[in-house]
Formats: structure tokens, sequence, C-alpha cells
């Protein structure tokens, strides 16, 4: 009787420790998988009009993150959202996120922008039609 009682105790230990094993363990899975980006958007390989553009997206257990080599935030859920000045014609956004113990994603998004130059002001005066015609030679 007494050692069937010993039995029974070893196993319900057995299986409480067992139990918290799995726990730990599945806790710790964002920690074992690294970083993770989403975007929302824009799409890759989308035809953009508007300038600039908003990127969205979500990154899931980092602690450092760029976006074409600028640091940028997230809130308390992992959504960020930054505004991209686009040169005409082919762009490309990356993003970059990086955990506390040194893994790293890279994500890229390729955009085409189909719009105008937009109009460069220095000073209080709108530059020339000289002006604006070399920028836009030089952008091309």
């Amino acid at each position: 009787m007494k050692a069937t009682l010993m039995m029974n105790r070893k196993k319900i230990i057995f299986i409480l420790f067992s139990l918290l094993a799995v726990y730990a363990i599945w806790n710790a899975r964002n920690l074992l998988l690294g970083p993770e980006i989403d975007f929302i958007e824009p799409v890759n390989g989308a035809t953009i009009t508007d300038n600039p553009v908003f990127t969205q997206g979500i990154i899931k257990n980092a602690s450092f993150i760029t976006m074409n080599g600028y640091r940028i935030y997230t809130d308390k859920s992992g959504f960020f959202r930054e505004e991209v000045g686009l040169y005409p014609g082919y762009n490309i956004i990356e993003v970059v996120a990086q955990d506390r113990f040194g893994d790293s994603i890279q994500k890229t998004i390729r955009l085409y922008y189909s719009g105008k130059v937009p109009e460069l002001k220095f000073g209080s005066t709108s530059t020339s039609t000289i002006e604006r015609q070399e920028l836009e030679t030089i952008l091309e």
C-alpha cells in the first residue's frame, strides 16, 4: 500500500514537471523563432502614383528595427507606419529587424513610382523652370 502511494506521488510529480516543461517551451517559442516582418502595405511590385507613400506592417520579436537605414519604432502590438518619399521610377524599401540575441531578418519591397517629380523649393521661392528640368534629368 505504501509502495503504491509512493508510485502515485512520483507519477504526479513527473506529470507536473512535464506540464511545466511544455509550458516553458511554449512560451519561449517566440525567442527561439527570432524576429518576423509582415508588410500590410504597399504590396511588393506595386505601381504607386502618390508620393510620399505610407509603409505599414507588423514586426514581432524585435528589439532594433531599421527602414532604409533609419531607425523606426513600433507600438506595443508591433505595428509600424512610416512615411517614405519615392523617386521617379524603381524604388526599394528595406526593413531589417534584429532581436536582442543578434538574430536578424530582412524584408524588401520593390515599388515603381510613376508620378511626377515633386517641385523642390529653395527658401521662399520655388525653383525656376530650368532648374526643375535639370533636376528631372538628373533623377531620371
